[in-house]
Order: structure tokens, then C-alpha cells, then sequence
């Protein structure tokens, strides 16, 4: 058969099939219009007029309100609050800089936190450093600071085969 001809039949078997779905949708009136519907609004509620007096001036014999911030929640609440991080790492007299090491970066605070509490209980030195200028916010959590780069090349090896982190070494910043 020529090749032609096997083209036309099959262009032609599909106009047929195409032609057989779609014109009975064309033609269908059974979907079209919704007919009448009727809705049962409720009445609208009797909402009662609210009247309002003049406030009146406070009482001399009226307590005078007094509180008083004890040290611990002074403590607490300067936890809570993000110092500004300057850009440059600390550098020390001799000229040396610090360095920690960044274990993890977490967008949960709860899961930072977590990490954190975890390694003070073995004793390291581990914080927390809030990122908003990241997308998204990041929380990541550091140990250190050490000012021997050799010192924090151990303690990183240490961290990884204790917690299974592969953490890497950065230099501080406070």
C-alpha cells in the first residue's frame, strides 16, 4: 500500500473518532442551564443597641500601679534579644583570630535549640546564631571559640565522631 494512502486513512479515522466525541457534547442540553433554584435566606437577627457611658476619671484612693523586674528576668529577657553581629572576626592582641566550628543550620528554632542544649550537657562550648538576612531564616549552631586553628581542627574531628556532624571551621564572629 502507498504511503500516501495509509496517511489519509489514518488522518480520516481520526477526524471520525474526533467527530463521534465531540458533537454529541456540542449538542447535549442536560448540563446547561440550572433551572429555577430556590433558597431559604434566613431573616436577618435583631442585633441589640449597645449604649456607652463617659469614662470616668480614675480615683485618687485608686492603687497606683508598681512593678518591679528581678534580675533573672532581666537575665532572661536579654537571652531572648538579637545583639547586632559586627561583620569583622575577633582578633586578639597578638594579631591571631578566633575560630569555631558551624555544626548545623536549622530554620526551626525548637531544633537548634535542641542541638545546643545537647552539647552544653557534654560540656562544649555551643551557641546559637540567628541569620534573618538568609532565605530563608536560618538558625545555626556553633562551638568554640578556640584561638589555635589547630585546636579547633581537633575539636571538629572529636564533634564528628562523637555526633556524626560534619562540621566546618569558620572564624568567629561575635
Amino acid at each position: 500500500m502507498d504511503d500516501g494512502l495509509k496517511q489519509r486513512l489514518i488522518g480520516a479515522l481520526v477526524i471520525v473518532t474526533a467527530a463521534i466525541i465531540f458533537i454529541p457534547m456540542l449538542f447535549d442540553d442536560t448540563g446547561s442551564s440550572p433551572g429555577d433554584i430556590r433558597v431559604a435566606i434566613p431573616q436577618k437577627p435583631d442585633v441589640p443597641k449597645l449604649e456607652f457611658s463617659k469614662p470616668r476619671p480614675p480615683s485618687e484612693s485608686a492603687p497606683k500601679a508598681s512593678y518591679t523586674v528581678s534580675k533573672a528576668e532581666i537575665a532572661e529577657a536579654s537571652d531572648s534579644i538579637v545583639p547586632k553581629q559586627p561583620e569583622k572576626p575577633v582578633v586578639t592582641a597578638s594579631g591571631a583570630s578566633a575560630w569555631a566550628v558551624q555544626l548545623a543550620s536549622f530554620e526551626e528554632l525548637t531544633n537548634a535549640e535542641t542541638l545546643r542544649d545537647k552539647l552544653r550537657g557534654a560540656k562544649y562550648k555551643a551557641y546559637i546564631k540567628y541569620r534573618p538576612d538568609k532565605s530563608p531564616a536560618l538558625i545555626q549552631v556553633f562551638v568554640g571559640p578556640e584561638l589555635k586553628r589547630t585546636a579547633i581542627d581537633k575539636l571538629q574531628r572529636r564533634l564528628q565522631s562523637e555526633y556524626e556532624l560534619q562540621g566546618i571551621v569558620v572564624r568567629y564572629v561575635p
